[in-house]
């Protein structure tokens, strides 16, 4: 069944990628200013949203 995710577990990756492009965004080279925020912060955002939508999908 983890073949057969739906509109939940797409809605999830959608929010993902969203979030890794921004991370991308906020990072500028030579400056690493923002490294902490976008590493440890919007990927701990990534791992609990894909989570999330996974088991919505799942369970719904």
């Amino acid at each position: 069944h983890i073949f057969a995710l739906g509109g939940w577990f797409l809605a999830g990756w959608a929010v993902c990628v969203a979030v890794l492009v921004y991370e991308h965004a906020i990072l500028r080279e030579g400056d690493l200013s923002r490294l902490n925020v976008a590493f440890f912060n919007l990927n701990g955002i990534v791992s609990v949203a894909l989570g999330l939508f996974t088991c919505l999908d799942l369970v719904l």
